[in-house]
């Protein structure tokens, strides 16, 4: 008879996670069944089951799993991708203390990195009950993604949500006279403030994989992170992609970016107090795909081996 695997993904269904896409993709190859927010199952034969709570809150008020059940091994993995926001800063420290201090102590825990882990996690966790599992680039686009003819000076795709103070990057004078394209749903003030500007293309939200495309026809790309807690220590996936596709890159100077690109031994020129600039040319091999990240994770593994 055969024993399924299954991997219920428990997160808020509003947020962006595409690294969802990629856990599934590659769990999926190797025979594990997937699922998300599963609360009832209704498959024959299961062996083991993961419940992988992407956090958020999981408050020890509420049931350990989602789906309450019995008679087969249950593993609960928590995994904190980013740490809390807020107006105010002590406001994202209480947020991360609730969570430290009033989640669930899972099985297994996953952190982006080790500032990540020392906010969140309990003291002296075992080192067999966590990894570190950093951001990555899909596996089917192609490094070096320059073109000879540039349609757009700069391009800056992500988030332009207020808190990003995209303004100030709009208005600063190595901008000036410059033609830049935004990959991302703008708040109507946002459009409504640069409509006239002929050199500030609004391209909207596209769809993940198209972004590659778009790209070619773009000099520099910008990473624009706010020296601010918790942006400034956390992982920019869209630094990530740029050096993949060995774009230019003009980003902002803060903690994450310099340690990141001295730790690659990317070579960067400071321009200015707050920013910098990156030749992206033959940087694409230094950064990671997903599958590379995935084929190296200890829990991916021990899921597999079941």
């Amino acid at each position: 008879m055969e024993k399924n695997i299954l991997v219920n993904f428990i997160y808020p269904e509003h947020e962006n996670l595409p690294e969802l896409t990629y856990y599934k993709n590659y769990l999926q190859k190797k025979g594990i069944i997937c699922k998300s927010n599963l609360k009832k199952i209704n498959i024959d034969n299961i062996y083991s089951y993961y419940e992988w709570h992407i956090l958020g809150t999981h408050l020890k008020h509420h049931n350990r799993f989602l789906c309450d059940i019995t008679g087969f091994k249950k593993t609960l993995i928590h995994e904190y991708a980013s740490l809390s926001t807020g107006k105010y800063f002590f406001i994202s420290k209480l947020k991360n203390f609730i969570k430290k201090t009033f989640n669930h102590t899972p099985d297994y825990y996953l952190f982006l990195n080790t500032t990540i882990k020392d906010n969140i996690s309990k003291k002296n966790i075992d080192h067999n009950k966590y990894e570190l599992r950093d951001m990555a680039v899909p596996d089917n686009w192609k490094k070096d993604n320059r073109d000879d003819e540039y349609i757009y000076d700069y391009a800056y795709v992500g988030s332009l949500s207020a808190e990003r103070k995209i303004t100030n990057l709009l208005d600063n004078t190595i901008l000036k006279q410059k033609k830049i394209l935004l990959i991302g749903e703008p708040p109507i003030e946002l459009v409504e403030k640069y409509n006239h500007n002929k050199n500030i293309i609004f391209k909207g939200k596209v769809n993940h994989e198209n972004i590659p495309n778009l790209l070619k026809k773009v000099k520099t790309c910008i990473n624009y992170i706010p020296n601010e807690y918790p942006y400034n220590i956390q992982t920019s996936t869209k630094m990530l992609e740029y050096l993949f596709l060995e774009k230019d890159i003009l980003s902002t100077r803060y903690h994450w970016v310099i340690n990141f690109l001295t730790e690659k031994k990317i070579k960067f020129e400071f321009l200015n107090d707050e920013f910098i600039y990156i030749k992206g040319k033959s940087q694409g091999s230094k950064i990671s795909t997903w599958d590379e990240i995935l084929e190296n994770s200890k829990i991916i593994k021990k899921i597999i081996n079941e």
